[in-house]
């Protein structure tokens, strides 16, 4: 069986990696976020402000890891190095590696259902339930640290059995029902305005948010399976990637739909628009309900050809295009 330190080294070298298309994905996502900001179509505080947030918390995470690993091998031999995880000599900073790890999952959540609630035209009754599982997600979250801060000993499966189950399970639901709301918020709107405009940017917009959250649910189920088989050395090596992995996902969002969702029929840019709004009783393509911003759509004409434009974006728009002349992007996700 794989030995604890080796399965700590092999969890940085994945983390690592992970981090580094994270990189990658965080400063693409910075510069399609300034990129909108000098076009003046503006850009999400929210956003960024999460975006940042994400960064600083992985980096962090990333650190201690190192750290600690380092620290273990400054001991002779490999079984001394267990014996530093496993006797939990990292103590302080094994509970901060875990409270990032917490932080960072609540915060994408947290965010995930922030989203959901704007979509939804800020509707509490929509939200009650994953915010439940939020919550619950939070006070699970803090009883483990609670117990990881006063055991003699590291994090072992055994121990955290019912706590740690209830966090990935609460984790799991709260961002599984939010991407799905969202979905459905999409796919209704596209049906409202299936007989005025292509419906291919919306079906692109559908597919990006599915897809996000598919592939970190996908991972929570594989932590959560490693887990509960008591699996230490891989649920080790699948956690750490973890952060990284939901910074991926965040950055992903942003860059996919800043660069990506614009969908023309004759393939060229465009930026005489007018403005279709709709919502669940409402659609029109001269002025906005005042209190509708969950929902908007961009409609355009080439003036060359003739030919239809229509462009579909989602929350980066910190204005309001009628406000400001700006072209804009639709289908506001946040604001």
């Amino acid at each position: 069986m794989m030995s604890f330190a080796l399965s700590e080294i092999i969890a940085l070298v994945v983390e690592a990696l992970a981090y580094g298309m994270y990189l990658i994905l965080f400063f693409a996502s910075l510069s399609v976020a300034f990129a909108r900001r000098r076009e003046k179509r503006g850009f999400s505080n929210k956003f960024l402000a999460t975006a940042l947030l994400l960064f600083v918390l992985i980096t962090w995470h990333l650190a201690i890891d190192s750290v600690m690993l380092f620290l273990a091998y400054s001991t002779d031999t490999t079984a001394e190095a267990d014996l530093y995880y496993i006797n939990g000599t990292p103590g302080t900073l094994n509970v901060m590696k875990t409270a990032l790890y917490v932080a960072t999952t609540l915060v994408s959540d947290a965010f995930m259902l922030y989203r959901c609630f704007v979509v939804w035209n800020y509707s509490i009754p929509i939200i009650i339930f994953p915010t439940l599982c939020l919550l619950a997600g939070i006070g699970a979250g803090i009883a483990g640290l609670i117990g990881l801060s006063h055991t003699t000993t590291s994090f072992f499966i055994k121990d955290q059995l019912n706590i740690v189950s209830v966090f990935f399970g609460m984790t799991m639901a709260t961002n599984g029902i939010s991407t799905a709301l969202i979905g459905i918020r999409v796919w209704r709107g596209q049906r409202q305005i299936s007989g005025i405009v292509n419906g291919s940017s919306l079906n692109n917009l559908l597919i990006i948010i599915m897809e996000s959250g598919a592939i970190y649910s996908a991972m929570l189920i594989l932590v959560l399976a490693l887990f509960l088989s008591q699996n230490t050395p891989g649920y080790n090596v699948v956690v750490d990637a973890t952060s990284s992995i939901i910074g991926i996902v965040f950055s992903l969002i942003i860059v996919r739909i800043g660069l990506n969702l614009s969908v023309k029929s004759d393939g060229r840019a465009e930026d005489n628009h007018s403005t279709v709004l709709f919502n669940t009783s409402y659609t029109t393509a001269t002025r906005r309900p005042p209190t509708d911003r969950a929902f908007e759509l961009k409609l355009g004409t080439n003036v060359a050809t003739g030919s239809r434009v229509t462009t579909v974006g989602s929350d980066f728009d910190s204005k309001d295009p009628e406000a400001t002349g700006s072209s804009g992007r639709g289908v506001y996700l946040a604001q």
